[in-house]
């Protein structure tokens, strides 16, 4: 026994044993290559001075043949190597590589309490990596940024979630090495006597460590080891912890049949099945510990080890797989139940014309039976073959054109009556947009027909109405011709009924009239109600200036029938129009004079005054001249009033250069809290200084819509103005006032202002200044300036204040509501964006091609473009190549969703100039962070 206790001691004092005198090498090496090929890192073994001991596994290609070819990458790896690489023997080392930025991680191989060696992994990318501070360190390091960006796109993509696992897995295997090696360590310290006894124990440890390594293959899946006779968990991984919900002497304290909620019985039968391979695939129930029971997909096969024999059951949780499958079962149970309690007969025909699928309301309209319908062909519904020719050819020319085809046709009942109907005719397409069928909805429209006659009467008694009345009355029907005209417009435009009916209005008019007459005629589908100046041209060429009261016709299914409009003669009326435009534009050219004369004035006096000043510092800090007390103070008083002055003549300048363009707003939505926070962090030293307390209560997420660089000098002129006139234990709080969110206020408890020039702040040309409580001088300006800023935006700028009680200024900006135009041919997707949207309080425009959308953006410019990229008559392409080359559209940011989700499509798309790219199917999670970066 004593010489035992000697050897250990003596080994104890020696200094660290190798590791391959410890464990077999081929061991380590397969150990570390399974494990890499498992979990997709990089990895090796090492001592702790960084010598490999093991040759590297999966080792990409950016850090062995790029980063560590550069001697700055190199250093800043072996930098990171030896941080991972410190001794832990409280969990991995996890961090990002100091060269690369790739995530690394390092377990500590101990023996007896000795840190002996490394186990090093990483060589992983964050899923949300940031790209181009990557190609930054590219730069930094010399390397070359395609080769670089090509190498990085090599290495594998896990989540810092993922890697943490990976990490804990090495963690525990590490630990069992330093088990199996500390172990070693001892038995080579014992007498020849415990020969045998070291190989009988090298034999478990070797059954411990090929259990081991099949368990923790791959970490991500749910993973037991059961006793196949009697059920019993004889081990299990992480995963299966955190899935069942027991710590890890728990799991292991139960048997299967604990977890799965068949009977013992029944459980027992498939434990022999599965040990004897007569199955390995089975769906249970498990129960967990919390008693939520899930349901399971398991994987089961006999692993022998030792020449036992276990069960490594690999376990997938389907819950929401199975839930997902039911709520489809459901909503096709749903979706057909709709289908047959529709109004309208509904039918679903192939590309050939043959039926597959009609409703129960198709049985009754034409009394046929479902099958019948579907050994037909749908000629046995029509009139006869010229009716069944001629509906296929409207089709396809609605089709041709990108559209579905809506129109009424006459059609037969089996027993030979032939009654009208109403068509609705959609292409049906998979989500390449390759066409799978057509959906054709058909309304008997007997009944509405008739009434439509008897309309027909009442619409005769309405025209004589009209005829009477003195404005004009212009009817166009669905295709844009004149269909009727009362006698007050024929004596206005001097045509005759006859000679106008059946004319389009853009005969009426010139050029340049005309593309108003296209634009109202395009937005007869969009909006209701339509006022608008246009000039027209009488038989005998001379000009008609009118006003147009338009208002689109809609049937009672709101299918647009056509448009008619009250004209009235507005030549006297725009005659007094022009006489004021013209006084108006002779007082703004008198202003603009006077704005560039004091531009022109401020710009001239800056220089010398600029000249005067730097002569005078130099006097100032001369050394060899010799100034009297009285002198010093006199030259101090000069210079600082000289600086005064230059800044009064930059704010004059500012507010020139606002009045006269030079200074152009770009606005944008963006959170006010952000901005008044910012401001107030500006001036926290000062105000602290002065003991003022500075308070932002504009609420986080307070969207506006401003120019952010000129809001902010207003913000900043308030505030510090404020700060003249506050003292110690004053305040200064920047707030939104209730129910006013188009506002923020500036409130002060300083001293007020004066009431006689309470109304000439704001007034550039009287001087309204006043020292503060310290003696502060200002120029006067800022308010002007800010003032003239607001009103650039449209917005205002006034103030509240009583002497002694402090002052409220308020901010006013325009009311905006975020536009975004949704362009998309599935009306399904849109509506799914639209729900997404709505609590983001937008107002919402649609189209459905890209055609369609350059007219929207022409009437209403949008905030926000949503796009698809496959749709009819103009695609997603031709939508961006119009937007991005125009110069008054260009700045639109566009966000494009598609399905098509090709490399080569995502970088087509960027290249143009969309501002983002998501894939479909569109998750809420994914496209709404997006969007608030735009619109907040």
């Amino acid at each position: 026994m004593s010489g035992s206790a000697e050897s250990l001691e003596e080994l104890q004092n020696s200094s660290a044993p190798d590791l391959l005198d410890l464990l077999d090498f081929s061991m380590l090496q397969e150990t570390q290559d399974a494990f890499a090929k498992a979990t997709g890192v990089a990895s090796i073994i090492t001592q702790v001075d960084g010598t490999p001991i093991t040759e590297p596994s999966n080792f990409c290609r950016l850090c062995s043949e790029i980063i560590r070819k550069s001697p700055k990458g190199l250093a800043n790896c072996i930098q990171s190597d030896s941080i991972i690489g410190r001794p832990n023997q409280d969990g991995p080392v996890i961090q990002p590589c100091l060269s690369g930025g790739l995530w690394d991680a390092g377990a500590s191989i101990y023996v007896d309490g000795r840190h002996i060696a490394n186990w090093l992994i990483g060589q992983v990318r964050d899923s949300n990596l940031d790209m181009e501070r990557m190609l930054a360190y590219a730069r930094e390091i010399g390397i070359d940024e395609s080769f670089y960006k090509e190498a990085l796109e090599e290495v594998p993509v896990m989540s810092k979630e993922q890697f943490t696992q990976v990490a804990q897995a090495l963690f525990l295997i590490s630990s069992q090495l330093s088990s199996l090696a500390h172990r070693n360590y001892q038995l080579a310290s014992q007498s020849e006597r415990l020969e045998g006894m070291v190989a009988e124990r090298t034999k478990e440890l070797r059954e411990s460590e090929e259990r081991y390594r099949n368990l923790f293959y791959t970490n991500q899946s749910i993973k037991l080891l059961i006793d196949p006779d009697t059920g019993r968990i004889k081990d299990a991984n992480a995963a299966a912890y955190d899935f069942y919900g027991y710590e890890k002497e728990k799991l292991l304290a139960l048997n299967i049949k604990d977890i799965n909620i068949l009977t013992s019985e029944e459980v027992q039968a498939e434990l022999k099945r599965a040990d004897k391979e007569e199955r390995n695939h089975f769906f249970f129930r498990h129960r967990l510990a919390n008693g939520e029971v899930r349901d399971v997909e398991v994987y089961s096969a006999p692993s022998h080890v030792g020449g036992k024999s276990e069960l490594l059951s690999i376990i997938h949780d389907i819950t929401e797989r199975i839930q997902a499958e039911e709520r489809l079962r459901l909503s096709e149970l749903w979706l057909k139940r709709v289908f047959n309690s529709l109004d309208e007969a509904v039918l679903v025909v192939t590309p050939d014309r043959k039926l597959v699928s009609v409703n129960n309301v198709t049985e009754t309209m034409f009394g046929y039976s479902q099958d019948e319908l579907k050994s037909l062909s749908t000629e046995v519904l029509h009139v006869d073959h010229e009716h069944y020719v001629e509906f296929g050819r409207r089709i396809k020319e609605a089709f041709d054109k990108g559209i579905s085809a809506e129109f009424e046709f006459e059609v037969r009942r089996r027993n030979g009556e032939v009654f009208p109907s109403e068509h609705s005719v959609s292409l049906l397409k998979d989500d390449l947009g390759k066409p799978l069928g057509i959906l054709s909805v058909i309304r008997d429209i007997t009944e509405r027909k008739r009434m439509e006659n008897a309309l027909l009467a009442k619409e005769n008694k309405y025209r004589e109405t009209i005829s009477a009345t003195q404005e004009g009355y212009w009817l166009i029907d669905e295709k844009k011709e004149t269909t009727d005209v009362n006698d007050s417009f024929c004596r206005m435009i001097g045509y005759e009924r006859e000679e106008l009916l059946g004319k389009s209005p853009l005969e009426f008019v010139d050029e340049e009239n005309g593309k108003i007459f296209r634009e109202q005629i395009k937005n007869i589908e969009s909006s209701s109600h339509r006022s608008y100046e246009i000039t027209l041209i009488r038989k005998d060429g001379s000009p008609l200036q009118t006003l147009f009261h338009a208002t689109t016709l809609k049937d009672d299914d709101g299918k647009i029938v056509g448009a008619f409009a009250f004209v009235s003669d507005i030549s006297s009326q725009k005659e007094k129009e022009e006489e004021l435009i013209n006084a108006r534009v002779e007082a703004e050219e008198a202003t603009k004079l006077k704005d560039k004369f004091v531009n022109l004035v401020a710009h001239d006096l800056r220089s010398p005054f600029s000249s005067i000043l730097g002569m005078m510092n130099l006097l100032s800090n001369d050394p060899d001249v010799n100034f009297t007390k009285e002198q010093r103070k006199l030259l101090d008083t000069i210079i600082k009033s000289g600086d005064h002055m230059v800044t009064m003549i930059d704010e004059m300048l500012d507010i020139s250069r606002l009045k006269t363009g030079k200074i152009t707003l770009k606005p944008t939505f963006f959170d006010a809290h952000l901005l008044s926070g910012a401001t107030l962090g500006a001036i926290r030293f000062k105000a602290d200084e002065k003991g003022i307390v500075t308070v932002n209560e504009v609420p986080e997420g307070s969207r506006v819509y401003a120019d952010p660089t000129l809001l902010a000098e207003v913000l900043s002129n308030l505030v510090a103005n404020a700060m003249k006139f506050c003292g110690k234990g004053d305040a200064i709080t920047l707030f939104i006032p209730p129910d006013r969110p188009d506002c923020i206020a500036v409130k002060d408890t300083g001293t007020g202002i004066d009431e006689e020039i309470l109304n000439d702040l704001f007034k550039s040309e009287i001087k309204t200044t006043t020292p503060g409580l310290m003696g502060e001088r200002g120029t006067g300006l800022g308010l002007p300036y800010s003032y003239e800023i607001m009103r650039a935006h449209g917005g205002d700028l006034y103030v509240e204040s009583e002497k002694g009680r402090g002052s409220v200024f308020y901010i006013v900006l325009s009311s905006v509501r975020p536009r975004v135009l949704l362009v998309d041919d599935e009306k399904i997707i849109r509506k799914l964006l639209e729900r997404f949207l709505d609590p983001l309080g937008v107002d919402i425009l649609e189209a459905d091609n890209g055609r369609s959308a350059l007219g929207a953006v022409a009437e209403n410019a949008p905030h926000l473009i949503i796009c698809d990229i496959t749709m009819p008559v103009m695609d997603g392409f031709a939508l961006l190549k119009e937007l991005k080359g125009s110069e008054r559209t260009n700045s639109i940011p566009i966000i494009v969703v598609t399905s098509d989700d090709t490399l080569e499509t995502r970088e087509k798309v960027i290249r143009m100039g969309a501002d983002d790219f998501i894939a479909k199917p569109i998750r809420e999670e994914e496209i709404i962070p997006r969007i608030r970066k735009i619109i907040v």
